[in-house]
């Protein structure tokens, strides 16, 4: 499923962004400055409008001020909230790209939803990042979003088995693929060079 996956003409693209971001921020967290990071970000042009429409939000301009350039961005939110949001900003700009199925932009929202409330229950507790629990939430549904937008055959057969058997998603896509949606999400945010603990 990974190399089918690979040869669509989309998938490197997005993979070069996310693997790119990943490892500056993971291998040169303490040397790169923020110029470093913020010429990645400038590679992408949608991405670089989101972030700079993030940090200028409600949420954050208020403290930051009127913020014009990506580097200033990575300043203001600091590296991990940068990876953490365009992260986000690039996942959700690539799957809504061509979200033709009610389903895609179903698993889509579900996946927001998840990553914000996973956000807002870590900060009751010292110990869990909320920014780290919103990007696992937000990937949990990594392995499904894949399935519909990349595979979109073998999601019809999940839907079919489900039908005739009476069966749960979780069986059916076990039974009718041979795989879990949790073991491909796990695979391709590998292949996204995402810190094991994303993984």
């Amino acid at each position: 499923m990974l190399k089918r996956i690979r040869r669509s003409e989309e998938f490197p693209s997005i993979s070069k962004y996310l693997v790119e971001i990943n490892r500056k921020l993971s291998a040169y967290r303490d040397t790169s400055d923020a110029s470093d990071l913020a010429n990645v970000i400038l590679n992408d042009y949608a991405l670089t409008n989101k972030l700079l429409k993030l940090v200028n939000s409600a949420f954050y301009g208020l403290a930051a001020g009127k913020v014009t350039t990506v580097t200033r961005a990575v300043v203001v939110l600091g590296y991990e909230n940068v990876r953490l949001a365009t992260v986000s900003l690039a996942l959700f700009e690539h799957f809504q790209s061509k979200s033709h199925t009610a389903d895609l932009k179903e698993a889509l929202i579900i996946s927001f939803w998840s990553g914000v409330l996973a956000r807002e229950i870590a900060k009751m507790d010292d110990a869990v990042d909320p920014e780290e629990a919103f990007l696992c939430a937000l990937l949990s549904q990594l392995g499904k979003l894949v399935m519909i937008y990349y595979l979109p055959g073998e999601y019809r057969k999940i839907a079919d088995w489900m039908g005739a058997h009476g069966q749960g998603e979780a069986k059916a896509v076990k039974a009718a693929c041979g795989v879990t949606y949790e073991a491909l999400g796990k695979a391709v945010a590998g292949q996204w060079n995402f810190p094991p603990q994303i993984c």
